[in-house]
């Protein structure tokens, strides 16, 4: 039956346990650094474990609430060789209970066959001063005629030993012209908020998970793009503009004067979307080799067509 199963079960756990040795209580638990929004922890190595029969399936535990209150808000596993790790998507200005022990699992869905004693600590993440700064002009670039990827940078974010972090960010686009002043504020449309945890740049650096972020676009526009911090203070101002021009379309070509040793590509300039088209790359290869790819760039002619030479 179930029952009859279950308590065998539960009877070898019991006996895999008695025949396994009492876990080390974990030692110097510490706070290697701190952010509004994450606590970077640190513990000592146990040692004596290398030998042991369980090892393979010996790891670390660490479960996190905060100070006043005893609803774990988390928990992760690490394997027995690391010895620090972050505990993020934390609040700012909060003291937070952090847990951790010693567990043996034969499963790692199943509950822990061994586990030592507790060690805790409880620590302080750094309070936000104000309103985050604007951010940097995001990067765009466009990775196909319907398709851009954005990244946004940080800010730094310290001034002093006052903090001014930014726990999310938005991003909006606009298609066409932007006039100096706000008639069309109304028309930028937000790609969805993201939050982040701080790092204190002090230089501006890439938002993780705001690194070339894709955007659909249309083949024929062009698009700006802009970007605000905000905290539970406030938004910060937009950043600067950031603009991807449309491509131009694709030119049709044509094969003249082909010789034994040569032929004349001809083309007429296609549509540039009202900017001027800079130059042409020219790509050649074998028909029956594609691996082997020669290419050219060729200027526009005077007559606003081009022409590049096989030789």
């Amino acid at each position: 039956s179930s029952s009859s199963s279950a308590a065998a079960a539960a009877a070898a756990g019991a006996g895999i346990a008695s025949d396994l040795p009492n876990l080390p209580e974990p030692e110097d638990l510490v706070l290697v650094n701190s952010t509004t929004t994450s606590l970077h922890i640190k513990w000592k190595q146990c040692e004596g474990l290398e030998g042991a029969p369980y090892v393979m399936n010996c790891y670390w535990y660490v479960e996190f609430c905060k100070a006043d209150d005893t609803e774990i808000l988390g928990n992760s596993s690490f394997p027995l060789k690391v010895s620090e790790a972050p505990v993020t998507a934390l609040q700012p200005s909060c003291e937070y209970k952090i847990r951790l022990r010693l567990e043996v699992r034969h499963l790692p869905s199943a509950g822990p066959t061994l586990s030592s004693s507790w060690t805790a600590g409880v620590f302080r993440t750094l309070d936000v001063a104000g309103i985050p700064p604007p951010p940097p002009r995001p990067v765009v670039h466009r990775v196909s005629s319907t398709l851009s990827e954005v990244t946004i940078l940080a800010a730094p974010c310290k001034t002093g030993d006052e903090c001014f972090c930014a726990e999310s960010y938005l991003l909006q686009r606009i298609d066409g012209a932007v006039p100096e002043d706000d008639s069309r504020e109304e028309e930028w449309k937000s790609v969805p908020e993201v939050t982040c945890s701080c790092t204190h740049p002090k230089v501006p650096e890439i938002v993780p998970s705001l690194e070339k972020k894709r955007v659909p676009l249309a083949p024929d526009k062009t698009y700006n793009f802009r970007v605000r911090a905000s905290n539970r203070f406030g938004s910060s101002p937009w950043s600067e503009i950031a603009s991807i021009l449309p491509t131009p379309a694709s030119p049709e070509v044509r094969v003249e004067q082909v010789k034994s040793l040569s032929a004349t590509l001809v083309w007429s300039a296609p549509e540039d979307h009202g900017f001027p088209i800079l130059h042409y790359h020219v790509f050649q290869c074998r028909s029956d080799d594609e691996s082997d790819v020669k290419e050219a760039v060729v200027l526009p002619s005077s007559a606003g067509g081009g022409e590049g030479k096989d030789g």
